[in-house]
């Protein structure tokens, strides 16, 4: 093999993994840019649950049920999405999955229990984008 040869194929190889490199960042980019986006989809969801909590009582009827008409029909996009909104009342505390923002010590708890979801979790597949921000009870220190 003469020297020609060689330095062409270290060109070449060198080029093959100055695009692996690249197409590998551009990958995390557009992961990322999909997470945010994600991100915003629920957010904006949990504004108009927001909304229709705390103003639907005084809207009249059929406006109401226009808005929880929306409001369910973002819920069931994000799901076909892929998209999960994570963490109830009365599940057990999972650090994995809650950030605890309040704590409150109960007697007669074995463990701690979350109370309240001050917002939701979010997983996108099997990817968690957001830990669930969490009320707890927890048990008394004896």
């Amino acid at each position: 093999m003469n020297d020609d040869a060689l330095d062409r194929g270290r060109e070449m190889f060198r080029d093959m993994a100055r695009r692996h490199r690249d197409a590998t960042r551009d990958l995390a980019s557009q992961r990322k840019a999909l997470h945010e986006l994600a991100l915003a989809a629920v957010e904006a969801h949990e504004l108009l649950g927001d909304a229709v909590s705390q103003y639907g009582a005084e809207l009249p009827e059929d406006a109401r049920r226009a808005l929880d008409l929306v409001r369910r029909s973002a819920q069931e996009r994000l799901e076909r999405a892929g998209l999960r909104l994570d963490g109830t009342a009365g599940e057990a505390l999972d650090l994995s999955r809650h950030r605890v923002v309040k704590t409150r010590r109960r007697a007669g708890l074995d463990r701690p229990r979350v109370t309240g979801v001050m917002r939701s979790g979010v997983l996108l597949g099997e990817t968690r984008l957001r830990v669930a921000e969490v009320v707890i009870d927890e048990p008394e220190a004896r």
